[in-house]
């Protein structure tokens, strides 16, 4: 006989500018054998008894480190108060040297957001987190990589393995609708009629190498670490990254453009409104090792997306290391200035966690988990308000 329940699905909160972390502690599960600190001659079971293939599935909803700041004069948009953005500076704030004086910037820094990792679960053998791969935070929420690192073996003989997801594969919401009253020489419009890009300003050459391009007619709203893109039809292509401005009339890319640039006035083109959407969604992360083969599979929603081959090469089988380990941090609870990014601080919501003793080709139950009963080391749900 089944039962079917209905009501609001509950999660594991992590909300931006929080110090948290759930802990599974190794001395409240595993009984030690011998009265000692030696864990090696102790009895282990579940995650700490498993030898070998093992796969890992959660279910998640990362929040946005990035916030809505600024670089240039722009104004900062009207974001209301909410525990999935993290809060941002205007670059006024950082002109005038008084960002040490703000929670948000103590917290996690301007700098220290656009690469921050965000630890899923950790073991000292066992890791997998997000990684924020952005270069700036004006209209420019957190995209994320994932990444899932391993090591087998002890001591100096011991191998770690890492693999990730080439790009960024969680991604904010980007364009606007296309209106009537709008122009079309200034939009990027796609084939859907979305406005993605806007015409910032224009330029009329380049120098030899294509790094400098000359003859810019104005730089306001644009900043050091933004990508300028041209756009015809319905085509974007990227010139490059800002590295500096030279003068007033000149920008300065940190490699040679790609594009191969004529000596006639030219377009550039910046991103319209990006929306840090996935704070309202979710996502099935997996994780899958064969022993036998020593593959490290990687999956989104369902699709590999990373891939590798672990590089031990001795007869050790792997094992989850005997100690506590941490979900939603790294551990270890640090505080003070930068804590977020020592902490490696989560900032999302995790729906459900599982690990089985088996790997796993294929993902299929990708809205909640089902792990195999007999398989599973450890499986956790929290819906604890309504037990």
């Amino acid at each position: 006989m089944y039962e079917i329940f209905a009501g609001k699905k509950r999660s594991l909160v992590f909300p931006v500018m929080c110090n948290g972390h759930v802990k599974i502690d190794y001395s409240d599960n595993i009984a030690d054998t011998s009265n000692d600190s030696d864990t090696t001659d102790d009895v282990g079971y579940g995650l700490w008894g498993n030898k070998g293939s093992f796969s890992f599935e959660a279910i998640i909803t990362p929040y946005d480190v990035n916030g809505y700041g600024t670089y240039t004069a722009s104004t900062l948009p009207a974001v209301p108060a909410s525990k999935k953005i993290m809060p941002a500076l205007d670059q006024s704030i950082f002109t005038a040297g008084t960002e040490d004086e703000y929670y948000n910037e103590a917290y996690l820094p301007r700098a220290s957001r656009i690469t921050h990792e965000m630890m899923l679960f950790h073991n000292s053998n066992f890791k997998i987190y997000l990684k924020n791969n952005t270069t700036h935070n004006e209209n420019n929420p957190a995209q994320y990589k994932i990444f899932a690192e391993m090591t087998i073996g002890t001591g100096t003989g011991a191998t770690t393995t890492t693999i990730s997801s080439s790009d960024s594969v969680i991604l904010p919401a980007h364009g606007t609708q296309f209106v009537y009253s709008d122009a079309d020489s200034v939009l990027g419009l796609n084939s859907k009629n979305r406005k993605l890009y806007q015409k910032k300003t224009t330029f009329t050459h380049a120098s030899q190498n294509s790094t400098d391009l000359l003859g810019v007619a104005s730089i306001t709203g644009l900043h050091a670490n933004q990508e300028i893109f041209t756009h015809s039809g319905q085509t974007a292509t990227s010139l490059g990254t800002i590295a500096s401005f030279p003068n007033s009339s000149t920008i300065r890319l940190n490699a040679n453009s790609p594009v191969t640039i004529s000596a006639v006035t030219t377009n550039i083109f910046i991103p319209t409104t990006k929306h840090a959407s996935y704070v309202d969604d979710t996502f099935h992360i997996g994780f899958s090792f064969n022993a036998r083969t020593k593959r490290m599979e990687l999956f989104l929603d369902g699709i590999e997306i990373a891939n590798g081959t672990h590089g031990f090469t001795g007869t050790q089988k792997f094992q989850f290391a005997r100690e506590d380990s941490y979900i939603g941090a790294k551990g270890g609870l640090t505080t003070g200035a930068n804590s977020a990014t020592t902490n490696k601080q989560f900032m999302g919501e995790i729906h459900e966690l599982c690990f089985s003793a088996v790997s796993k080709k294929s993902f299929g139950d990708l809205e909640t988990l089902k792990p195999d009963f007999e398989a599973t080391l450890m499986y956790l749900q929290f819906e604890e308000v309504d037990l």
